[in-house]
């Protein structure tokens, strides 16, 4: 799990999602997983996280 944290603070773009990484209710490997590229990491957090947000949410970093 450290090492998972620590690739988020690197200088090339991540591939591991911050916001599931600091979700503690996810199992392990979702928290983890390591998307193919940055795209995809994206696309993901687009879809999952930005879709359905609405004026006044916020994203948390729980990592940070």
């Amino acid at each position: 799990l450290s090492v998972a944290m620590l690739s988020l603070f690197i200088e090339k773009r991540p591939t591991i999602c911050f916001v599931c990484l600091g979700e503690e209710n996810l199992p392990f490997e979702k928290r983890v997983y390591l998307f193919t590229s940055p795209g995809d990491l994206t696309k993901h957090f687009k879809w999952k996280y930005l879709s359905n947000i609405r004026e006044g949410d916020y994203v948390r970093c729980n990592v940070c």
